[in-house]
């Protein structure tokens, strides 16, 4: 004599039932995690582009800065006194500029201005650059966390619904032979 429990039809229908809408409702909340790992990929991404986008647009200005004031800073100032001296042209074709001491200093301190312009530009970019690696860094690193964790979820869910439909194959099944043998079961 057998001592497991036989369950009658209606109380395999009722468990087969109960599997049945735990895999949906395990497949459902998969999809809604699915899909907020998925937005919140997205909004990295945005982020990302947001970065570039900001690191372009100063290495833009930091170029046209530095073709601003390049001529300046090529500008020689000794060249320029003496050619004023020697009544010697710097350019041919033109005539010399005649520049007064004072206006030589003005020329040196203007080379001094700009050059400690350009020196702090020149931090600000390699700054914006290095704002900009970090935050990427940080960015693909989140990225990689939520990949790595969307795929020990996704394998943990597929592992629990193979577990849930050999539960519902196999109430089937008993639940089928039920049916077939006695028609209404024994222990209610």
């Amino acid at each position: 004599m057998s001592t497991d429990f036989v369950k009658s039809p209606m109380q395999l229908k009722y468990e087969l039932d109960k599997i049945n809408i735990e895999l949906v409702s395990l497949l459902k909340n998969w999809k809604k995690k699915k899909n907020e790992y998925l937005a919140r990929l997205v909004g990295y991404r945005a982020e990302l582009k947001e970065f570039k986008a900001v690191l372009a647009a100063t290495e833009e200005g930091h170029k046209s800065f530095l073709d601003l004031v390049h001529p300046i800073l090529e500008l020689s100032i000794l060249e320029l006194s003496n050619a004023s001296d020697n009544n010697v042209s710097p350019v041919s074709g033109t005539e010399p500029p005649v520049l007064a001491k004072g206006e030589t200093n003005y020329l040196r301190q203007l080379k001094e201005f700009v050059k400690a312009a350009q020196e702090k530009e020149t931090a600000r970019i390699t700054q914006a650059r290095s704002v900009y690696k970090t935050n990427s860094e940080h960015i693909l690193r989140k990225t990689k966390e939520i990949y790595r964790a969307m795929e020990e979820e996704k394998g943990q869910v597929d592992a629990y619904a193979v577990i849930l439909t050999n539960n519902c194959k196999a109430t089937e099944k008993q639940l089928e032979v039920q049916l077939k043998t006695s028609g209404i079961g024994i222990g209610l």
